[in-house]
């Protein structure tokens, strides 16, 4: 009886412990699994973070650019009858109504950027189980901004065919350019409002998310910078090689240099 009773007793003591041998690595792995999730969520959100903070940089940018400009108006516009929008949108008109055939010369160069900026904002998809793991209200801010980048998409293709020739440019005016505009000014807004939506979500720190913009900001600027100043000594080394002579130069040197 008493071989029994141990034999008995040192099963159950062996269940026992072996229950809780597995009951405390089911709460290790449930550890290493929650820890998994927050990670792989913190950089889903860290680097939708990344890419949105893009958008407040260029509005950041955008908004000094255009204070600039309008402070050296003789007049200022009236802006409870009209905004900075519709203005660009008649420049933009007026310009492309001025548009020469050199332009529709090198389409194909055009084309190839807009292209580009559709490729961008056509890979901004997060996949369903990607979506599935993201709180509700952020679900939906998603999808606003993701049918937002899908209306951009439509209206750059829309513009693009305008401009394929002289005869359909005719086509476009300054309110379908505000349409676009619009739309343009909708996508930054929607993403302003993912982003602080992924900024809760990932638990990121604000100080941290404030500092992407302002790097975003800064690489905007420097880019932009090297444009001009690349631009500037073009036109300097444009300028020398006329004043030199430069070309006359070169021809005469090939002259010398053929076989007789």
């Amino acid at each position: 009886m008493a071989t029994y009773s141990t034999l008995i007793i040192s099963i159950l003591s062996g269940l026992f412990g072996a229950a809780i041998a597995a009951f405390f690595n089911y709460k290790i792995r449930l550890k290493i699994i929650e820890k998994e999730k927050l990670a792989t969520k913190q950089d889903l959100a860290y680097v939708y973070v990344v890419n949105l903070s893009a958008f407040p940089a260029a509005r950041i940018w955008c908004d000094d650019f255009i204070k600039n400009i309008l402070v050296q108006l003789d007049e200022p516009l009236p802006t409870d009858e009209f905004g900075v929008e519709h203005v660009t949108s008649i420049i933009i008109d007026e310009a492309i109504k001025k548009i020469d055939g050199d332009f529709f010369e090198y389409f194909e160069v055009f084309d190839q950027a807009i292209e580009s900026i559709i490729d961008i904002y056509s890979n901004t998809n997060l996949s369903q189980e990607q979506l599935a793991s993201l709180p509700k209200n952020t679900v939906v801010f998603y999808k606003r901004y993701e049918s937002q980048c899908k209306a951009l998409i439509s209206y750059a293709q829309f513009f693009k065919s305008l401009l394929k020739s002289r005869k359909t440019s005719k086509a476009a005016d300054a309110k379908q350019i505000n349409t676009f505009i619009q739309q343009v000014i909708n996508l930054y807004r929607s993403a302003s409002i993912l982003r602080t939506a992924m900024i809760e979500y990932g638990s990121i720190n604000q100080s941290l998310a404030d500092s992407l913009v302002l790097n975003e900001l800064e690489f905007l600027k420097e880019r932009i910078l090297d444009e001009k100043i690349h631009e500037l000594k073009i036109r300097k080394a444009r300028e020398f090689m006329k004043k030199t002579g430069f070309f006359d130069q070169v021809t005469e040197t090939n002259k010398h240099s053929e076989p007789a």
